[in-house]
């Protein structure tokens, strides 16, 4: 476990205490086989020192690599069985891309943007603009129809919004 030698009751120590998840050092002492007497108290004190000495935090954290390089394998184990043989085809998906992932291989992924873009330039402003752009493309004088498009409740109930000027066409005049 460690360069520095653990007796047989600091290694139980250790085992139990990842076992533990590092939760109940007392309880782990105890497990070990350390002194039950008094409530366990003995065991607590053993747990502290034990707690205290760095060839034993050593071989807590070599305890602990082990243990989750191990799980790491039971987990791939476990994603393999589901992509081969999980009843729901999304569950086998998720497994199979899963696997996919961590062996470096992921799959493209798709993802979807809603861009909303907001006008809010008043009428007069637009008519303004169509103007400018009239003289800037050359366009003659002539008559651009428009229509006015259903308005929906919910865009009506929005505190921003402006009614639309009806117009039934614009007349745009060359310079």
């Amino acid at each position: 476990m460690s360069a520095q030698k653990l007796t047989h009751k600091q290694q139980a120590f250790v085992r139990s205490y990842v076992r533990l998840g590092g939760m109940n050092a007392t309880q782990a002492a105890l497990a070990a086989g350390y002194s039950g007497k008094d409530g366990g108290a003995g065991a607590g004190v053993a747990a502290s020192r034990m707690l205290q000495k760095p060839h034993i935090l050593h071989a807590i954290r070599e305890e602990t690599e082990r243990t989750l390089r191990a799980g790491v394998a039971q987990g791939a184990q476990v994603l393999l069985d589901l992509a081969s043989n999980a009843q729901s085809e999304s569950v086998r998906l998720q497994a199979a891309t899963a696997l996919l992932d961590r062996g470096g291989m992921q799959l493209a992924s798709m993802s979807e943007h809603h861009i909303v873009v907001e006008d809010r330039r008043t009428d007069a402003e637009l008519l303004s603009r169509v103007e400018e752009l009239s003289r800037e493309l050359g366009v003659g004088s002539r008559v651009i129809p428009g229509e006015l498009s259903s308005v929906s409740p919910a865009l009506v109930a929005n505190p921003g919004y402006k009614k639309p000027m009806t117009v039934d066409s614009i007349e745009v005049d060359r310079e």
